[in-house]
């Protein structure tokens, strides 16, 4: 319970998770956007930034690697279609 009456006791603070969240998801591809994908896992629709959405097939199964761009106003996912894609970025 510290950490409870730390955050009481400051008006601001900071939680930082260092590293990537999420390494990949396996799901099925809801909706396409211009540079985004849907991708419902359990029945929750995870909003994901891609180069290209228009590889991923509406209504299919797929496994997509993360990364999770996390700053002070932002948390956002971007997605490739494998690991070694995903690994360019870093």
């Amino acid at each position: 319970m510290a950490f409870n009456s730390l955050a009481l006791q400051h008006k601001y603070y900071i939680i930082y998770i260092g590293g990537n969240v999420y390494k990949y998801m396996c799901g099925k591809v809801t909706e396409q956007g211009n540079n985004y994908i849907v991708l419902e896992v359990n029945n929750i629709g995870y909003l994901i930034y891609v180069a290209n959405p228009f590889i991923y097939e509406l209504g299919k199964e797929t496994k997509i690697y993360l990364y999770n761009n996390m700053k002070e106003d932002e948390n956002s996912l971007y997605g490739f279609k494998s690991r070694i894609a995903l690994s360019l970025l870093k």
